[in-house]
């Protein structure tokens, strides 16, 4: 038997031989339902008609209001969170007694030793908590796309999560173990300043452009086109030992990219086109430090031979 619903289409019953395989649906189901094959969210199948997702603004940890209904991906999919949460999508979660804030930009432009140090938004979106905070440790543990990014002081930045957390930050160790993503979007600690800043960042271009004795020593990109951590990175050691794909590309210092790691095909160009003494010169990868420039550069690898390589 055919169901129908008013302003559908129903399709014809299918056979218990096919049962298995599909369901009867309403072929004009929108997006952000469940219980049809047409939905876009892979959620249980509910005979003749899709249900969309619900979601009921309330109290606590209930959304304070909701993402609109096509955009949802789940029941109770919150857009804003009550006074002591922050969103952790899809949901809200209570803030930690020493954290402080949460928000899109709680603490942002904040000023103190340690403002804004846990603040939270959530990883991948645009929060800006913390952002541009002056002071030692502030935005050192913050959660947040853009959190502590251009943040001034020591260690701020120090261990925040955020695809551009702690870019363009200023001090000495300023995100040095901030963790972006291995994607194309992982830019944390891009273009900091700092002897050590983006020290061991995680993120395809964190501490890319990073100017410092030590920056972007150990950053971890991927090895895969992406993974150029620590590429332009100006300064003695800067992306020592570097993990990526084309990390330390293009780097200044002396010993710049000297250990640095890619794989071992043709677009593995760590250290490609280094400036140093010794850039580049113990370096691992397909054409590492190709077109090196400076006495010892590639040394290990045959060094005036090496440098001559595309």
């Amino acid at each position: 038997m055919t169901r129908n619903r008013p302003g559908t289409t129903p399709v014809e019953p299918i056979s218990s031989a096919d049962a298995h395989a599909t369901q009867a649906v309403y072929l004009d189901a929108a997006d952000s339902y469940f219980g049809a094959v047409t939905a876009k969210i892979g959620a249980p199948f509910y005979d003749g008609g899709c249900t969309a997702w619900g979601c009921s603004p309330g109290t606590g940890s209930q959304c304070q209001s909701c993402v609109e209904q096509s955009k949802r991906s789940q029941a109770d999919h919150c857009a804003t969170c009550n006074e002591g949460f922050y969103i952790d999508e899809p949901g809200c979660k209570a803030i930690a007694a020493d954290q402080k804030c949460g928000g899109a930009t709680c603490a942002k432009s904040c000023e103190g030793e340690k403002c804004g140090f846990k603040c939270a938004g959530s990883l991948f979106g645009q929060e800006e908590c913390a952002r541009d905070c002056k002071g030692v440790e502030c935005g050192s543990q913050c959660i947040g796309g853009n959190c502590a990014s251009a943040c001034q002081g020591l260690e701020c930045g120090y261990y925040c999560q955020g695809t551009e957390c702690a870019r363009k930050c200023e001090g000495g160790r300023c995100g040095s173990y901030c963790s972006g993503e291995k994607g194309s979007q992982g830019h944390c600690a891009y273009q900091c300043k700092g002897r050590q800043c983006g020290f061991q960042c995680i993120g395809a271009m964190c501490a890319a452009e990073c100017t410092g004795d030590r920056c972007a020593y150990r950053c971890q990109g991927s090895h895969e086109d992406v993974g150029t951590c620590g590429t332009k990175c100006n300064g003695l050691e800067c992306a020592y030992r570097c993990e990526g794909s084309s990390c330390a590309e293009l780097c200044e210092g002396e010993r710049c990219g000297f250990g640095c790691t890619s794989g071992s095909g043709n677009s593995q160009t760590c250290a490609k086109q280094c400036k140093g003494d010794e850039c580049g010169s113990g370096c691992v990868g397909g054409l590492c430090a190709a077109q090196c420039n400076g006495r010892k550069c590639a040394y290990q690898l045959g060094g005036p031979a090496r440098r001559r390589d595309s």
